[in-house]
């Protein structure tokens, strides 16, 4: 089955953040390796439960689940610690992160894929017209047109069967009076035309970003406490005598 969804853009990214933005942890579990981050919206109208996530790490695993997405686990052998690698970026290996999906390729692209249809008539377009430039043969937006719309009205997005496979059957004739060309040298069947990461893998991968900033703040804010208490008893020193730590935005710290 193919999932048609437009591509994700950034003011859906910047709608994922400001709904981030108003959320809280719940460190419920924490283990060296072994944690479980309950991550909630305490002022939601719905209530607190809605649009809620929870994160569970083990050894070389991390998983997501909840309310806001779909359940996920990823996987990379040999390491240890998953969760701090998601503070590194300023952005998301998105791309990086689905290959440790913990699932076959066909579940995977099922699950985290989906085709814009605007955007593979416009890539089809492109990648004719670059054939056409790298062959040297000549074209104009004429002949380019009337071959789209023949692309158009041969592929179904209502069909059973996937619109890259429609496309791979359509004959191609760079002009009027030539043979047909195999659409599989103008396309590469590895790079299907208009797909892209669903909104909500891409909030999966943000929702795992902030769980562990917010966790690795968590833990910083913890231990900063601890060396000013130390210091303020050694030294005889007040807390007021160190600027205010920020606390992130964690339960019970």
């Amino acid at each position: 089955m193919v999932y048609y969804e437009p591509r994700v853009t950034q003011a859906d990214k910047d709608h994922i953040t400001h709904m981030l933005s108003k959320y809280v942890m719940d460190i419920r579990h924490d283990h060296e390796l072994y944690r479980h981050l309950h991550c909630y919206w305490p002022d939601d109208p719905i209530g607190p439960n809605n649009c809620s996530f929870d994160v569970i790490t083990a050894p070389g695993s991390i998983t997501i689940y909840g309310d806001w997405m779909s359940a996920f686990t990823l996987r990379r052998y040999g390491d240890q610690d998953m969760l701090l690698d998601f503070c590194n970026d300023k952005g998301i290996a998105i791309g990086y992160w689905a290959e440790k999906l913990d699932m076959d390729e066909h579940t995977k692209n099922a699950a985290i894929m989906a085709i814009d249809t605007n955007a593979f008539f416009e890539d089809v377009r492109n990648l004719i017209k670059e054939w056409y430039v790298d062959n040297e043969y000549p074209h104009n937006d004429e002949r380019i047109n009337l071959t789209m719309n023949a692309i158009r009205e041969a592929i179904s997005f209502e069909d059973s069967r996937h619109p890259f496979e429609q496309l791979l059957d359509v004959p191609f004739y760079p002009d009027p009076y030539s043979y047909s060309e195999d659409m599989c040298d103008i396309i590469d069947p590895e790079n299907t035309p208009g797909e892209h990461y669903t909104l909500e893998w891409v909030r999966t991968g943000m929702a795992l970003q902030w769980a562990a900033r917010t966790y690795a703040a968590a833990q910083s804010y913890k231990k900063q406490e601890q060396t000013r208490r130390y210091l303020a008893t050694q030294k005889h020193m007040t807390m007021c005598e160190h600027p205010p730590l920020v606390k992130p935005p964690v339960v019970g710290i």
